[in-house]
């Protein structure tokens, strides 16, 4: 799916919109996955972040 597109939909439902990051924050609070295997996972990947934004993402669990 197009970002831009899938975002402008959602945002038309009224539904909040959440990236990758966000997504994972999310899961992290939950419990459902921890913070350090996802980042290490994440870094895996061809996804790219900056160290800031973890920082800021997942810094009660760093």
């Amino acid at each position: 799916m197009d970002d831009a597109r899938g975002r402008r939909a959602a945002a038309a439902l009224g539904l909040d919109i959440v990236g990758t990051i966000g997504l994972l924050r999310l899961a992290v609070e939950r419990g459902l996955v921890d913070a350090s295997v996802v980042i290490e996972d994440l870094g895996r990947t061809n996804f790219y972040f900056s160290a800031e934004l973890i920082r800021t993402a997942f810094a009660e669990w760093l």
